[in-house]
């Protein structure tokens, strides 16, 4: 009995705490667990993340929009496609950073330091606004609620401050389902006034047309080819 007793204990003890996933405390909102000094090390030697002195205005950077946030004093957080990254007080551009990265990436105001949300490897990257690193961590795959707040940032398009509102928006009319990214950012007063703070939209929609009937081209041309030896195999 004393054997059975030790051993419901010791099970008992295993599912209670070898069985669940331990944390770190962040203020991130995700479950996330520490990397080690080696792994951070690494992995912010390869994203490079490099600080552009040759500031210039919003409009010129004429890349469309992955992600963006907004600060509580109205200062822009934009995420651009082909890994840049630019602090705008709504016309011109404050700091701008490029990185390496191959996958998806999002980003968000952490206070006064900016989250940069890598989706391969569901790491979280808080550097300043001098890009100095400040934290990173990986978010757990396994977790509903990370899965949850992934999904949420992915599909964000509108933030409120105050009784301004800012999104982004295509305006490319039936070829808006083809778009990946945003070609308009736009706010919004209380009275329902707008003001388009930055646009790509003809450039993109022209990209946009271009890349949709070169795959219908190359659809066609393969569907020849195929009809063609189909042909050739009937007259054998």
């Amino acid at each position: 009995m004393r054997k059975c007793f030790v051993t419901v204990c010791v099970i008992s003890l295993f599912l209670l705490f070898g069985g669940l996933n331990v944390y770190a405390t962040t203020n991130y909102g995700f479950e996330t667990t520490d990397l080690s000094e080696n792994e951070v090390d690494q992995i912010w030697r390869n994203i490079n993340l490099r600080k552009s002195s040759d500031l210039k205005s919003l409009d010129s950077i004429e890349l469309p929009i992955v992600s963006f946030d907004v600060s509580k004093d109205g200062i822009i957080l934009l995420g651009f496609k082909e890994n840049k990254i630019a602090i705008s007080n709504s016309n011109n551009v404050l700091t701008f950073f490029e990185f390496d990265n191959d996958g998806s990436f999002y980003v968000q105001w952490n206070d006064g330091n900016i989250l940069l949300m890598l989706v391969r490897g569901s790491i979280v990257i808080e550097f300043s606004q001098d890009g100095q690193l400040i934290n990173m961590v990986k978010t757990d795959d396994s977790s509903v609620k990370n899965n949850s707040i992934w999904n949420q940032i992915a599909k964000k398009k509108s933030v409120n401050i105050g009784q301004a509102s800012y999104y982004v928006k295509n305006d490319m009319g039936i070829f808006n389902f083809l778009a990946s990214s945003y070609s308009q950012l736009i706010t919004e007063d209380s009275q329902g006034n707008q003001t388009i703070l930055y646009d790509v939209n003809n450039t993109q929609m022209t990209k946009t047309i271009v890349v949709f009937f070169a795959v219908i081209v190359f659809a066609a041309v393969v569907v020849l080819m195929i009809l063609v030896q189909f042909v050739k195999f009937r007259k054998r």
